[in-house]
């Protein structure tokens, strides 16, 4: 792998003992996949930073990197175990709480931005077309490089963190153009209708397809549908190593596809049975769920809108003891603070939380067996790191069972 005479003097340590670990991950990472040099990035994007997930090793990694250290592009952190604002009311222990907000400090002082989020391409940072960057978040890494067409492998924690340092990545997968066609074609065989709808959808070709880029055909969507695509994204992502997947009239990448592309692709059609087969693997039945958990990823405004809307038309207000929880990135907190989405669900019993998600949080630690969700990611990554009971259905259908009971 050819490194410039810069990259050689922080790989042998001038620069310091902590840039030459990130640029020694950067380098083994490229020589695992054969990468020729590291190409400059535009951002980064952060992932395992949840305590719960990375625990005292992965705090005394991120120490040693960021200390006296600088992020040296626009750098977003993922989601992290917690509210940092309001984690008491969330039931953490202070001695859980004291490391994850010590992990998230190392971060900040590093000039990481204050995001937290799974979905930092709503009001942080929105790659363009053909912008290389090393994002780590599955569901946001196929997100940017399907809908927006910007190029990133599916970064690890510690590759992320080392590219936001060395503002670097090694040039292999899908930063390389020829890499970025389909190789498999998915013929959607039903009409979808709600966003649930999508992330189930999503969830049943990454668990048939497993790896590589399917071309999604006979599928309605828009290119404003962001909260689909984003759904559909988290779901296709959760149960395979799928980053990239390509729709026509959605996907940038699609316009070059041409039938040549498509000879000799094999052909897997998904029918609304198959759909239903993951639905019944990922959902049980619930009477009264310890949490209904909405936000994986994390809702955007108009999501929020969606479920305002719903208890306007039926005025209801949340009168059990179940709590209810909506997770949005601090942009999005901000704004619906600013529109009065906040107070309004607030007093109806419905909490809006920031930094964090139900798949990173110590739910055994919280106390919570069960949970209903609407997203096909959290109900696979809460059943199994958490080995909770989940109901996963769309959101309007779990409100109206909690909310009317």
């Amino acid at each position: 792998m050819h490194l410039t005479k810069e990259e050689e003097r922080i790989l042998d340590g001038e620069k310091g003992e902590a840039l030459s670990v990130a640029m020694k991950i950067l380098v083994g990472l490229g020589e695992i996949h054969d990468a020729e040099r590291l190409i400059p990035i535009s951002s980064a994007h952060v992932s395992g930073i949840s305590y719960g997930n990375i625990g005292e090793e992965g705090l005394n990694f991120i120490r040693f990197l960021c200390n006296g250290n600088h992020f040296v592009v626009s750098t977003t952190v993922n989601p992290t175990a917690m509210d940092l604002e309001s984690w008491q009311e969330m039931k953490i222990p202070k001695d859980y709480a004291e490391k994850q907000l010590e992990i998230a400090e190392c971060l900040i002082r590093a000039g990481a931005i204050v995001s937290f989020t799974c979905t930092p391409y709503l009001g942080y940072t929105f790659p363009q077309y053909g912008d290389h960057v090393a994002w780590g978040e599955s569901s946001a890494v196929a997100f940017i490089n399907s809908v927006l067409g910007a190029r990133t492998n599916k970064e690890g924690g510690p590759s992320a963190l080392a590219s936001a340092l060395l503002g670097k990545t090694p040039l292999y997968g899908l930063h390389i153009k020829d890499n970025r066609r389909p190789t498999v074609r998915v013929i959607v065989r039903f009409n979808l209708q709600t966003i649930t709808d999508f992330s189930i959808l999503g969830y049943a070709i990454g668990h048939r397809i497993r790896s590589g880029i399917p071309l999604i055909e006979n599928i309605k969507v828009y290119t404003n549908d962001y909260d689909k695509l984003k759904a559909f994204s988290a779901g296709i992502a959760a149960p395979s190593n799928i980053a990239m997947y390509l729709i026509k009239g959605i996907s940038p990448d699609a316009i070059s596809i041409s039938e040549h592309d498509l000879r000799n692709l094999e052909k897997v059609e998904i029918t609304i049975d198959d759909v239903n087969e993951e639905l019944s693997s990922l959902s049980s039945p619930l009477e009264r769920p310890d949490l209904v958990f909405f936000g994986c990823p994390h809702y955007s405004l108009r999501e929020l809108e969606r479920v305002i809307g719903y208890i306007k038309a039926h005025g209801i207000v949340n009168r059990t003891d179940v709590p209810i929880w909506i997770a949005v990135s601090r942009a999005t907190y901000k704004r619906a603070v600013e529109l009065g989405y906040v107070s309004f669900l607030k007093r109806r019993g419905i909490k809006v939380i920031r930094d964090t998600c139900a798949v990173v949080m110590p739910l055994k630690l919280m106390g919570i067996k069960s949970v209903a969700t609407d997203s096909a990611k959290a109900a696979h990554y809460i059943r199994l790191r958490h080995g909770a009971t989940v109901y996963l259905a769309d959101a309007l259908k779990i409100l109206e069972s909690i909310l009317t009971q």
